[in-house]
């Protein structure tokens, strides 16, 4: 006999059962249709219709131009005397044969024995007393003497660092003999190299005929001080440019 309460009972149990699976079944879908799936292809345009991508423009990053100061004029500056431009033109052009050229050596007699200075030393077989060729160049701690043959050595550190024209000076005659190896030297020419930081003065001492008496490398002193040193004695033939320019 049909039990009315246990036919329902069993026919709530089927159908909570066929709930649940439905349920399950229902639930990737479910997911799938939030996002959690395979995405779907994105449609491929048509040949031909494709459109450029045009990347954008970089945007330049602003730089500072460094400030790189060049001391003294610039080349072809004239002191408005003529051998004196000569000198500096070839300073400039780094003509070291023409200016070795116009060093002027001064003869002196050579020693012999040890503990002789190299620059007034007798060469091999030459008789004490004979005359030698030297140049002076004039250091801070006074001036020194070396053989003529080596003014090439002594002027290339010069001429490789960047030398510009400073200034220009003239002494009244055989003054000051303590500057100069030859008294006779009455203008003074003042560089000022680039090549170091700071920039710092050297001079040549001058003749009338342009020939070069003596170098001076000073204290590596800049060269407003060098100058405003001399300006008490010389006559300024030509003053310091007002300030230095970026190279």
């Amino acid at each position: 006999m049909w039990n009315r309460r246990r036919g329902s009972n069993v026919w709530r149990v089927v159908m909570l059962r066929r709930a649940m699976w439905l349920t399950v079944l229902a639930l990737p879908l479910a997911v799938a249709g939030c996002g959690g799936g395979t995405p779907a292809p994105t449609p491929r345009p048509a040949e031909g219709s494709e459109t450029a991508v045009v990347p954008s423009p970089a945007t330049a990053t602003p730089t500072e131009t460094p400030w790189n100061p060049v001391y003294g004029y610039d080349p072809g500056t004239s002191t408005a005397v003529a051998v004196v431009d000569g000198v500096v033109t070839q300073m400039l052009a780094g003509d070291i044969e023409a200016l070795a050229a116009l060093v002027l050596p001064i003869e002196s007699p050579c020693i012999t024995g040890l503990g002789a200075p190299t620059a007034f030393r007798c060469p091999a077989g030459v008789p004490a007393g004979s005359p030698v060729a030297v140049v002076f160049a004039q250091f801070c701690a006074g001036a020194v003497a070396f053989p003529a043959s080596e003014i090439r050595a002594t002027l290339r550190p010069l001429l490789d660092g960047s030398p510009r024209l400073w200034g220009l000076m003239e002494f009244p005659p055989g003054f000051p003999s303590s500057k100069s190896a030859n008294a006779a030297a009455s203008r003074y020419l003042l560089f000022v190299v680039n090549n170091v930081d700071p920039p710092t003065a050297f001079t040549l001492a001058l003749g009338d005929d342009g020939r070069i008496h003596s170098v001076s490398y000073g204290c590596n002193e800049p060269p407003e001080r060098v100058f405003r040193s001399w300006t008490t004695t010389a006559t300024v033939l030509l003053s310091p440019p007002a300030s230095p320019r970026p190279r």
